[in-house]
C-alpha cells in the first residue's frame, strides 16, 4: 500500500524477489522431468518452460561438459542425456537465493545469485537407477517488464550412485 513505511515496503519487496528466483529452480526440475518423457506436447512445454527461465543466452553448463549457450540448446542436451530413462525426477533441495540488487526504476537490471540442492533419480527400463546428487548455482537477472530469469547456471555434481531397483514384492 502507498502508506506503508519504506522499510516494510523494501522488505516485501525483497522477499517477493526471492520466491520469484527460487520459483526458476522448481520450475527447471519440471520441465527437465517433462523433457524425460519426449513427447512433442512434453517437450513443447518444458521448452516453453526454459524460455520463460532463462534469458536467451543464458550460459548453462555441468560437471564434465562444456557450457551451452540458450535453453533450446539445453533443451537438446537434456533430451539426449535423458533418452536412455524411463523416467526420472529432479528434487530440488535447499534453496538460497541472494538479492544484490532490485530492479530500479530508471530501468536498471536486478541482480542476484539462487544456490540449490539436487537429488536427481533416473531409471532405465532395465531396472538400473542412477541417483544424481548436485549443486545448481546461478546468477539470475530481473530487467522491468521480463521478470527474475537465470542469466548463467552450473550444476555441480557432488555425487552419484548406481543402484539396481528392486521389484515390489
Amino acid at each position: 500500500p502507498p502508506d506503508m513505511p519504506e522499510s516494510n515496503s523494501s522488505n516485501i519487496e525483497l522477499w517477493v524477489a526471492k520466491n520469484d528466483i527460487c520459483e526458476l529452480q522448481r520450475l527447471y526440475a519440471k520441465a527437465t522431468d517433462l523433457l524425460c518423457i519426449n513427447t512433442p506436447s512434453a517437450n513443447a512445454e518444458a521448452t516453453q518452460i526454459y524460455h520463460r527461465i532463462f534469458t536467451p543466452q543464458a550460459v548453462i553448463s555441468a560437471t564434465g561438459m562444456a557450457p551451452h549457450i540458450g535453453p533450446d540448446a539445453w533443451v537438446d542436451l537434456v533430451v539426449g542425456a535423458l533418452g536412455e530413462f524411463a523416467a526420472t525426477q529432479h528434487l530440488i533441495g535447499t534453496q538460497i537465493a541472494e538479492v544484490h540488487n532490485l530492479p530500479g526504476d530508471d530501468h536498471s537490471a536486478g541482480r542476484g545469485t539462487l544456490f540449490s540442492h539436487l537429488q536427481a533419480w533416473h531409471a532405465k527400463p532395465d531396472g538400473d537407477m542412477w541417483h544424481y546428487i548436485g549443486i545448481y548455482e546461478a546468477n539470475v537477472v530481473c530487467h522491468p517488464g521480463m521478470g527474475w530469469k537465470i542469466a548463467e547456471m552450473n550444476l555441480r555434481q557432488v555425487s552419484e550412485d548406481y543402484r539396481k531397483i528392486s521389484p515390489r514384492p
